[in-house]
């Protein structure tokens, strides 16, 4: 209760300086900055862009290790994730981090990595990466 009337004085302009945590508003403002993903903690960093697409093995492990989604006004996003194969939810991070997420495959196919970013309890724009997974030592 107490955010929606700040928000409404603030939306009035009878609070000067008073800003909002939220998402982007627009679908061309683009708040993700750059993500780094690693093969087996050992492989080189790679610092790529939501929608990148990379191959794998069943035996890699992918680490994500560093990415942000930028919040507008002063907080900082809390993020969860899902890795889906096809329409098949296989797992889920809640929460997620950049520090300590791995992503592991037990199976070939095609997977999709989400990670939704979180302003202020809003959801805002995820960011996905596509991974084909193949190759010996798969169920």
């Amino acid at each position: 209760m107490l955010k929606i009337f700040l928000s409404a004085l603030f939306s009035a302009g009878l609070i000067a300086g008073y800003t909002q945590c939220k998402c982007a508003n627009t679908p061309a403002e683009n708040r993700w900055g750059q993500v780094e993903l690693q093969l087996n903690r050992t492989g080189p960093v790679r610092k790529v862009s939501c929608g990148f697409q990379m191959s794998a093995t069943c035996r890699d492990t992918v680490w994500v290790r560093g990415g942000a989604y930028n919040c507008i006004g002063p907080c900082m996003a809390t993020y969860r994730a899902r890795l889906t194969r096809g329409s098949t939810l296989v797992r889920t991070y809640e929460p997620f981090s950049f520090t300590t997420s791995l992503v592991s495959f037990a199976t070939a196919g095609s997977y999709k990595l989400e990670i939704l970013p979180m302003c202020n309890n809003e959801l805002c724009k995820t960011c996905s990466f596509y991974f084909t997974v193949s190759g010996a030592g798969c169920l």
